[in-house]
């Protein structure tokens, strides 16, 4: 064999091993669970995240900043960005638990103290492991929520 042939091999090994990673990240999302504004509350699905009482009653007892904080989790899962967190909710100062999501971009970082309320927990390892889809809006989930 001549190196000529060597890189011919090599070139279709590689590109055989590309098509093959591509194919497997397909099969990848087409099994993971899409989590969208109804799919996301248990009222609706049962294999939902949380209860639409349960998200209301968060809304509707954090400052601002913690509503920013949760829809901006959001939409991190939803843009498919990667973070890094806690294995379980903390106590903050206040004695209020919450998670902390630690976001990094190219230049640098943000920190997130997002509350906690009934299936987050299952939302943040469910997304960190690679078995949902996230594709929330802000207003459509709370929307959603206040159907009842």
């Amino acid at each position: 064999m001549t190196i000529k042939d060597n890189d011919d091999m090599l070139n279709m090994i590689v590109s055989e091993n590309v098509k093959t990673k591509e194919e497997v990240k397909t099969q990848n999302e087409q099994f993971k669970t899409v989590i969208d504004d109804i799919s996301f509350f248990r009222d609706n699905l049962d294999e939902g995240i949380g209860f639409k009482k349960d998200f209301l009653n968060v809304i509707r007892t954090s400052s601002k900043h913690e509503i920013k904080s949760i829809f901006a989790l959001l939409s991190i899962m939803t843009d498919g960005g990667k973070f890094n967190t806690t294995d379980f909710p903390m106590t903050d100062s206040d004695g209020k638990e919450c998670y902390w999501i630690k976001k990094y971009g190219d230049k640098g970082g943000t920190t997130l103290r997002v509350p906690y309320f009934d299936g987050l927990s299952k939302l943040i390892s469910g997304y960190l492991f690679g078995a949902y889809s996230i594709n929330i809006s802000m207003q459509g989930l709370y929307e959603e929520a206040k159907r009842g």
